[in-house]
């Protein structure tokens, strides 16, 4: 699975067709699913502010974020919830752009041409930080047109519970309820363990505090690189 939008600024000497060449023959794949968007919040900088005062944080709309495979045919999607758009417009922005990658994915088959089991998890807690630019914050200063030392920047952290690790027996992703805060944390917390479950019903779910690492846009996954097992002949 490739996001477009990202995929083609990245490559903008390529097309559509010329991308998927090379995935192809890098990966061994033979079929590719394009998906339009990744989340608001995980746009660059020079995206400018989402909503009031808000930028993003993120790398351009990178798929770990949201939408994973947890088996040969089974995909898991991040969701948000009709109710959770009302007088929030990242997660409106983010509603539109996920029931889109949902219709896609819901058209969509696997090489076998099989149709795929889509399993929605929720998104991440919405949460805003702010920070007081110094010269050592050279992406920020580079990407936000008109930025400066000294100025305050505020901001969506990439929060997710799909930026998580496949290990052996293990699938780790995060958790954001803490004492301090609402119960609705943990019963968002529950919910995406009880969803992760059931795409991995051979794996222990593990939730784990990763939110620093959500300030600049990233998670577990984009933190670490698996090491497949070698299986002898």
């Amino acid at each position: 699975m490739l996001v477009e939008k990202l995929e083609l600024k990245r490559n903008f000497h390529l097309g559509r067709k010329e991308i998927e060449a090379e995935f192809k023959k890098g990966l061994g794949v033979s079929k590719i699913i394009w998906l339009k968007k990744g989340l608001i919040e995980d746009e660059t900088g020079n995206y400018g502010t989402i909503w009031k005062d808000l930028y993003p944080i993120g790398s351009g709309g990178h798929i770990d974020l949201f939408c994973r495979f947890a088996g040969p045919n089974t995909i898991v999607l991040s969701e948000v919830k009709k109710e959770e758009t009302k007088n929030n417009l990242v997660a409106a922005i983010n509603y539109e752009i996920l029931e889109e990658n949902y219709r896609i994915l819901k058209n969509s088959t696997d090489q076998d041409g099989k149709p795929f089991n889509i399993i929605r998890i929720p998104v991440g807690p919405f949460m805003t930080a702010k920070h007081v630019l110094t010269e050592e914050d050279k992406y920020i200063l580079n990407m936000v047109n008109g930025s400066k030392a000294g100025d305050t920047f505020h901001y969506v952290l990439g929060t997710s519970y799909l930026n998580f690790i496949i290990a052996n027996g293990v699938v780790i992703t995060s958790k954001y309820f803490k004492e301090v805060r609402s119960q609705e944390f943990k019963v968002r917390d529950d919910k995406a363990k009880l969803a992760l479950q059931k795409a991995f019903p051979n794996h222990k779910i593990v939730q784990i505090e990763i939110e620093g690492y959500n300030h600049d846009g990233a998670g577990f996954h984009c933190v670490t690189l698996n090491q497949p097992k070698v299986i002898s002949k």
